[in-house]
């Protein structure tokens, strides 16, 4: 379940405010594990987050989903450069 809201966020333009139960919980779990920049706000009655930024984790271990699924993989968070010296 995580990672299937890592993948929708992954659609959404950012910042995403999220203010439902079940979801701030999926946050704090995504947050912990690193693979998402969030902010925490409020107290028990009024509590709601937003989503800043999928880190270069979470954007790493989505294209490794999606790969392992046959689905086309995300391009890269950040263009890549050859190894010239191998």
């Amino acid at each position: 379940m995580p990672l299937s809201y890592l993948s929708e966020l992954a659609t959404q333009p950012m910042p995403v405010r999220v203010t439902d139960p079940a979801r701030l919980r999926l946050l704090h779990r995504l947050h912990a594990t690193g693979q998402l920049v969030v902010r925490f706000h409020g107290d028990n009655d009024s509590r709601y987050a937003e989503v800043m930024e999928i880190t270069p984790l979470g954007s790493k271990i989505l294209r490794c989903v999606s790969t392992r699924n046959g689905l086309s993989p995300m391009p890269p968070a950040t263009p890549t450069v050859p190894d010239w010296t191998a």
